[in-house]
């Protein structure tokens, strides 16, 4: 488990991380279910709080 503080610069970050790969997995036919799961739950999260991540 991690926790980081979620910035406003850390969460565009992380969504502009993820974007690509969710993108290429989808082009090839993968499941993107659990990466956008992810990208959802970043994005709900208040800015300024510290967020913890898990490998779930």
């Amino acid at each position: 488990m991690r926790e980081i503080k979620l910035t406003r610069a850390n969460k565009s970050i992380l969504l502009k991380a993820l974007a690509p790969y969710y993108y290429r997995e989808r082009a090839l036919g993968h499941s993107t279910q659990e990466v956008g799961k992810l990208i959802l739950k970043i994005d709900s999260l208040p800015a300024n709080k510290k967020a913890t991540f898990s490998t779930e």
